[in-house]
């Protein structure tokens, strides 16, 4: 009986990565409660929500299409929501060296865009960033968000008055 699970998990594992199947986080219509404080952790995303937050009705999807700014592109990870989540606390995510896309890794800031439609990201400032564990993240209150990703911001800078103000 071991031996036949095993054999499962090995050809469920090779089917996803041939299929190219994709960890996802879904929250039906009866929603996912994670009180203040909790860590929810899921295919790399960390959210640590410091109020009690109630995702329904959404899915959390991890792509490896980067995204475009005007003067570049983001690194390989990008989370999308099926929907916008406003955001109180802690979002951040795990991220691979062959992600990095061409950023400079002490440069990552995330950046998020705040409705389904258009392409203009907001850098955050002051994210925290491991480059040991590959973990970025930043505190968030009251946003919404729809897609999230991490960047050196200077991709997303249209003048340069706006990155001088990124810069510091």
């Amino acid at each position: 009986m071991k031996n036949y699970c095993r054999l499962i998990v090995l050809v469920l594992l090779g089917y996803s990565s041939i299929t190219g199947a994709r960890a996802q986080l879904k929250a039906g219509t009866e929603g996912l409660y994670i009180k203040a404080g909790t860590t929810l952790s899921s295919d790399g995303l960390v959210l640590n929500p410091s109020a009690d937050l109630t995702l329904s009705s959404l899915s959390i999807e991890k792509s490896t299409t980067p995204v475009t700014g005007s003067a570049g592109s983001g690194i390989n990870r990008v989370y999308t929501f099926s929907t916008p989540a406003t955001i109180s606390g802690t979002l951040g995510f795990y991220y691979l060296a062959g992600e990095l896309n061409g950023n400079t890794e002490s440069l990552l800031q995330l950046a998020y865009k705040s409705t389904g439609a258009g392409t203009t990201y907001t850098a955050t400032t002051g994210s925290s960033l491991n480059t040991t564990t590959k973990y970025v993240e930043n505190t968030f209150t009251s946003t919404a968000i729809s897609t999230l990703t991490a960047a050196d911001p200077a991709i997303f800078a249209s003048t340069k008055k706006e990155l001088d103000r990124q810069k510091y």
